[in-house]
């Protein structure tokens, strides 16, 4: 009987040891596929970062642009035939919003309540999510002023009865006419009060 207990003891540390071995031989294993999907969100986010930044700072550029053909030294008397042209450069505005939330797909997935622990990937993730809140929601408060600008022409033109010009449209947004609290902080950046 003690040579049985002997191999029924060795049998049971050798399931031990073999059980022990899988479970280390596993961990390793995930701790490499979880160390190199890290290291590809990193790269997906850096390389992805970089070209949200440039499209960010055309986009600044781009509403400075209408902030002084549209809203800078304008005169009622004029709006109607600069109309197509105000349309046209919010049509190009708009399409760059588009682009850069399309461009953006990787970083709204990958900066969504992000887990790395690398402090360059945590700060450009947190720049991406504040700063594409504000760019969609300055384009939704430029859109909302410009028509109220429109709602103010035609007004213009009830109280004056100015027969010979025509009542504006609103421009429409197909995309974007929300405000929009994409780092669920409970605040809308770039979204401006009434007035403003």
């Amino acid at each position: 009987m003690n040579g049985n207990k002997k191999i029924i003891i060795s049998i049971i540390i050798v399931i031990i040891v073999v059980i022990l071995t899988l479970i280390i031989y596993n961990f390793f294993k995930n701790y490499q596929k979880d160390k190199k999907e890290t290291q590809e969100k990193i790269n997906t986010i850096i390389d992805n970062y970089d070209l949200f930044k440039s499209q960010s700072n055309e986009i600044t550029k781009e509403r400075d642009n209408i902030y002084s053909e549209i809203f800078s030294n304008n005169y009622y008397e004029e709006m109607d035939n600069k109309i197509e042209n105000f349309n046209n450069l919010l049509t190009n505005y708009e399409n760059s919003i588009k682009k850069i939330d399309n461009d953006s797909k990787n970083l709204k997935i990958e900066c969504k309540n992000i887990r790395i622990m690398n402090s360059e990937i945590n700060q450009k993730c947190g720049s991406f999510n504040d700063n594409y809140e504000v760019i969609i929601n300055l384009f939704v408060n430029d859109i909302e002023m410009f028509n109220k600008n429109i709602d103010d022409y035609n007004e213009w033109l009830n109280s004056n009865k100015i027969d010979n010009k025509n009542p504006l449209k609103h421009y429409v947004s197909n995309n974007y006419n929300d405000y929009i609290d994409f780092n669920g902080d409970g605040t809308y950046k770039g979204k401006q009060n009434e007035g403003q």
